[in-house]
């Protein structure tokens, strides 16, 4: 095969003679899914590629077929006299074809005396070759082209083989933000799409020290769910369930105070001369007027008191000015449950532009690159597969190959295809199914074990389980994994994912703000931490004293929850706020945990400050983003710090903790908490490390 040179910048023009082969595809594409694959053709390609024979030397591989990201083929060798790692090759991009599928390698790992080579879709591969920098500018703008068209211009650049793909939504521009004001359609829509956000029944929430019943539940709901689809920042949502419980407990009143009306107590005239509230007793345009107005009001003003703002909006009389002000913290509750940690994403000035103005919709230009920090000129590098990622994330749809592919689709659309398979647990070569499935929870999941060649869906297609209760139904398949050297195969199933409207402004220019303030948004009385950090673990007790708030102590922690799992299952939820304990019965059952939520208890039970939080102090709030935004990115993780995946280092998709000898302890799925090799995802964005009181490493 002939090797070609690849600019990380400007792609070179090939010759036909240059050009790779393209991966010969299946039409049911089930590659390397059956019951026998050619292992001989595998290792007399794996000896035409390797500099030493090591034929003889190859003690497993195992492919991992996904459309989470790339797929990849490991490949474990056993190297005693280390003829392959003196070789001088292993840098080297190497390429090897199975069953028809090219896959390129992209990294190594050693431990001990074997060797993991690791290999991607070579098409991914090729993609991250190209990393020039395409600027912003009118061809570039959403108003020319939609979001797929710009994906697609960078799939066709590539000139060394052409890439099939597959785009049902081309030329369909997608709905940008809430598209009219105070419409319940729109706001209908974009709630049908966005099932990630809600408040979970039987949350136990307060209005004025009073249980809140339902019905207030729900008009709250209603509240967060327009300021949500107007992508507002959270101090904006607290402040008008603050303004809400204070004017009318949450409830949609008919009068009061002269004509005023609803939740917010607007009123259409004041001394005869109409006002421009709609007054209208429809919960969600009443908000919308109120969310406009305040918006306005906290973009010049950021750093003004809560209570300070709502007055400006409202007009109370002067003795009422500042009650608002002690509905607080039970607003912020109510913001917590809904799904709304603190720190979510806002523009330089803590709020977002108000997705009606008329410049709002024409702002946002597609790019390729990363956008220099304040003080720096020049774009930095970004790859087309990095860019292609990012691209789909933001408005919630996939982009993925199968079978030497390229698909840029949403989960609705995928759905829509027929089941290609009827599976149920016990069924011949299947072995069992693992199901975590909650109507309050962002993404279901459930993984079968069976048995190779018995399994006839490839990830991207969707199937239907039956017998099985509360999991029948459609599910996606997101990955496939097996051994080359056994016929045990794992896959992985969801249930839909929402799907984002397009941004209302560039997210390129957006800033991380965050409202923590001191306030303790874990569920019950409000209370403080009194723990210092770094003094005693703050929970549990199971830690040395003398290794408390350093990096053995995270790392024990993490294993001893790890072992925890064995004997108690650890439930894996996205909720907020978190538990309080890794050990606590919540942490086992609802609300459960999730990654960033398990990150931080292992700090917090290790006697280490708050990771998310510049103060240290445990609230019960925290994301990937304010990990990231609170620690450090190193080259070389040491023991204790943390391991970022996805496609945006501002906003990391999963985290894990590093324990050292290239293992890392996280909770992803249905699974709970596991030990995984360090490249057990090939999105590895890096490491973050943050100050340890006690410096420690692990002995």
């Amino acid at each position: 095969m002939s090797k070609v040179k690849i600019s990380n910048n400007t792609p070179v023009k090939l010759s036909a003679r240059q050009s790779l082969q393209l991966s010969q595809l299946r039409l049911d594409q089930r590659e390397l899914m059956g019951p026998d694959v050619d292992l001989e053709a595998f290792k007399l390609q794996m000896r035409g590629v390797m500099p030493v024979d090591i034929i003889q030397s190859i003690t497993d591989a195992s492919i991992t077929r996904t459309i989470a990201g790339a797929s990849t083929l490991s490949v474990d060798v056993l190297d005693k006299h280390r003829l392959l790692l003196r070789s001088g090759k292993l840098s080297h991009k190497q390429d090897v074809q199975i069953e028809g599928l090219w896959f390129r390698m992209v990294s190594n790992k050693k431990s001990s005396d074997t060797i993991t080579l690791v290999f991607e879709d070579r098409e991914i591969a090729v993609l991250r070759t190209y990393a020039q920098p395409i600027k912003a500018s009118a061809s570039t703008s959403r108003t020319k082209i939609t979001r797929a068209q710009f994906i697609l211009r960078m799939i066709r650049d590539v000139v060394e083989f052409k890439i099939p793909v597959s785009i049902p939504e081309l030329k369909i521009k997608q709905p940008i933000g809430a598209a009219t004001e105070g419409s319940t359609d729109a706001l209908n829509q974009f709630n049908a799409a966005h099932r990630t956000l809600g408040i979970a029944k039987g949350t136990p929430l307060t209005v004025k020290g009073s249980p809140a019943t339902p019905t207030q539940v729900q008009i709250a709901g209603t509240i967060l769910d327009v300021g949500a689809s107007k992508l507002l920042a959270r101090p904006i949502l607290v402040m008008a369930i603050m303004c809400a419980i204070q004017e009318s407990t949450l409830r949609n009143l008919v009068g009061g105070d002269a004509d005023s009306r609803g939740v917010f107590q607007q009123q259409k005239y004041i001394n005869g001369q109409r006002t421009d509230w709609p007054a209208s007793r429809d919960v969600a345009k009443d908000s919308a007027a109120f969310f406009d107005k305040l918006a306005v009001l906290y973009a010049a003003n950021p750093s003004a008191q809560y209570w300070q703002l709502i007055t400006d909006v409202q007009h109370p009389a002067a003795q009422y000015a500042t009650a608002y002000a002690q509905w607080r913290t039970e607003a912020e509750r109510f913001v917590s449950a809904y799904g709304m940690p603190p720190g979510d994403i806002a523009s330089a000035n803590g709020s977002f532009q108000n997705p009606f103005s008329p410049s709002s919709s024409s702002n946002y230009e597609f790019y390729r690159g990363v956008v220099p920090v304040s003080g720096q000129s020049g774009w930095l590098p970004e790859d087309s597969w990095t860019c292609i990622q990012r691209l789909a994330s933001e408005v919630g749809w996939r982009a993925f190959f199968v079978s030497g592919t390229f698909y840029y689709i949403s989960d609705d659309d995928l759905f829509s295809s027929q089941p290609r398979m009827r599976v149920t647990e016990g069924m011949n070569g299947v072995d069992y199914i693992d199901g975590d499935y909650d109507e309050n929870k962002k993404v279901g999941s459930c993984t079968v074990y069976c048995r190779t060649g018995r399994w006839g869906a490839p990830p991207g297609s969707v199937v239907e389980l039956y017998d099985m209760g509360p999991y029948n139904g459609r599910w996606l398949i997101t990955e496939f994994s097996r051994s080359l050297f056994n016929d045990q195969a794992t896959i992985s199933l969801e249930k839909p994912r929402p799907v984002l409207p397009e941004p209302i402004s560039d997210s390129a220019n957006s800033a991380q703000t965050s409202s923590l303030g001191t306030t303790n948004l874990f569920s019950g009385p409000a209370t403080s931490v009194t723990n210092p950090p770094g003094t005693q673990a703050q929970f549990g007790g199971v830690i040395p004293k003398d290794t408390l708030g350093s990096r053995a102590a995270v790392v024990q922690v993490a294993l001893l929850a790890a072992a925890e799992e064995k004997k108690q299952h650890y439930v894996w939820i996205e909720s907020r706020p978190m538990p309080t304990s890794l050990w606590s019965t919540a942490a086992h059952n609802k609300p459960g945990i999730d990654c960033s939520t398990f990150a931080t208890l292992c700090y917090k039970e290790a006697g280490c400050p708050d990771p998310n939080h510049p103060d240290g102090i445990y609230d019960g709030s925290g994301n990937t983003s304010t990990l990231v935004a609170n620690g450090l990115w190193v080259n070389v993780p040491q023991p204790g710090d943390l391991v970022m995946f996805g496609t945006n280092k501002s906003y990391p998709s999963h985290v894990a903790v590093y324990i050292g000898n290239s293992q890392c302890i996280e909770i992803g799925g249905s699974a709970g908490i596991v030990l995984q090799s360090l490249t057990y995802r090939s999105d590895i964005l890096g490491y973050v490390s943050f100050p340890f009181p006690n410096d420690q490493l692990p002995s």
